[in-house]
């Protein structure tokens, strides 16, 4: 199906100052040593769990997950949907393995030497607790907490025109980008074992910059259909998630340059 042009096109307009600020911000030229990308990726690694909860979230109010079953509300937006969580979810690795992104960047970290036990911690407190109190138990850096609360801000709020402008906008959106400049940083900057990253980064583009890009216009075009409010409000989410984007890159920054002076 197509989706609504004019109204993408808004968005877009409306973001494009922070999608800016993201494509060109100054954490891609300053990661430049091993030590400073395993900083890079012990917080973006909450990123990569966090967009997992907005798919989930997405699946759960679009498709039938329930038993007995019954058919989704819209079957159009179910396979859309469905098709995210298939490779996202389950994708294949460079050796052929089906697994997750989110696990196959945390392999990408083991690979690299990056620390897991953050992330490790939290995933194994969120099996026994709230959100809040994983977060709590965790002791995550400020950074990460506040980008993760955002998210859930618009999670637990449960607007889902505002949860697919995030998930379309403030995730899939921007990563192309995103790691277009991080992968042109890597190849002259390091030699180190980064096979899983680079793969992770490679399929990150293969499918947000093109196949996920277009479905989710098409899931946003559905969800919010002829509605001015819901356009509207998706407009302001895509750019407060955009916003939360470059303040996890900030205080990505900061640590970087502080092991810099140290």
């Amino acid at each position: 199906m197509d989706f609504n042009i004019q109204r993408i096109n808004e968005i877009k307009s409306f973001v494009k100052d922070t999608k800016q600020q993201l494509s060109t911000h100054p954490i891609y030229s300053e990661i430049a040593t091993p030590e400073e990308l395993k900083i890079f990726m012990e917080s973006h690694v909450f990123a990569v769990w966090d967009f997992m909860s907005l798919v989930k979230f997405l699946q759960l109010k679009f498709t039938s997950v329930r038993v007995p079953w019954i058919p989704p509300s819209d079957s159009s937006i179910a396979r859309l949907i469905n098709e995210i969580v298939l490779d996202e979810e389950s994708d294949i690795d460079q050796h052929g393995k089906p697994t997750s992104h989110f696990e196959l960047y945390t392999d990408a970290m083991n690979q690299f030497g990056a620390n897991t036990n953050e992330i490790t911690g939290f995933i194994n407190n969120l099996r026994h607790s709230s959100l809040s109190e994983a977060i709590a138990k965790s002791a995550l850096p400020m950074g990460v907490q506040e980008f993760i609360k955002t998210t859930f801000s618009f999670v637990n709020k449960a607007y889902t025109h505002e949860v697919a402008a995030v998930f379309t906008f403030g995730r899939e959106e921007i990563i192309p980008d995103m790691f277009i400049a991080m992968i042109n940083q890597l190849n002259e900057s390091t030699t180190h074992s980064l096979d899983t990253f680079i793969y992770y980064l490679d399929r990150h583009i293969e499918l947000d910059g093109g196949k996920h890009n277009e479905l989710c216009f098409q899931m946003l075009t559905l969800i919010c259909g002829n509605d001015d409010e819901k356009w509207n409000s998706a407009k302001i989410a895509a750019k407060k998630a955009m916003e939360a984007r470059v303040q996890l890159w900030n205080n990505i920054s900061k640590q970087v340059n502080s092991v810099e002076v140290a």
